[in-house]
């Protein structure tokens, strides 16, 4: 969702917020393999289009041209993700997926890693997927200052830093890292 439309759930007086963002390298490889291998990404790209995703993800990031070619095989595109969704301002939660300019996201946003910025220094909150159990105990601790952190968080206890559970949905994709 863009943060910019997020931003506006807030209503009340001291709301805060924030988000979760992922290292780009693995967000984008993602990004492929989603549109690879899940349901979803099987539907919606085009079929005269799916040698593009079939293929490896090297031709896959060669199709959208270091980003001057900004159709995103109604999937995702991969240039500035991050930067995207800290700069639009839209309520439909697809338009980050897109490059801004495109027909699925036409707004132009002028200085989009300035806006982005800004964003970022207004938020309460950012925590990171690769640090998913720290970001929640920061999170519990940030929102919540006057109750116990959860029993998960005490990283000096490891029976209680083991019990965290966390659902991980794969959508179908191999396990896959950007070191391989």
């Amino acid at each position: 969702k863009c943060s910019l439309a997020m931003k506006r759930l807030l209503t009340r007086a001291g709301d805060g917020w924030g988000g979760i963002v992922r290292e780009p390298r693995s967000h984008v490889l993602s990004q492929f393999l989603m549109c690879k291998y899940s349901k979803w990404g099987k539907l919606v790209v085009p079929v005269q289009k799916k040698e593009v995703i079939n293929g490896t993800f090297f031709r896959w990031l060669q199709y959208f041209d270091s980003g001057r070619n900004l159709d995103d095989l109604n999937c995702y595109h991969p240039l500035n993700l991050q930067t995207r969704a800290f700069s639009c301002d839209d309520d439909r939660d697809e338009v980050p997926h897109h490059a801004t300019g495109s027909k699925n996201n036409p707004t132009m946003v002028a200085d989009p890693l300035g806006v982005a910025l800004r964003t970022l220094d207004t938020m309460h909150f950012v925590g990171l997927t690769e640090r998913y159990q720290e970001s929640l105990c920061l999170f519990a601790a940030l929102s919540s200052p006057d109750l116990d952190l959860p029993a998960f968080c005490n990283c000096a206890d490891e029976v209680a830093w083991q019990s965290f559970n966390s659902a991980h949905e794969n959508y179908g994709a191999p396990r896959h890292s950007v070191n391989n």
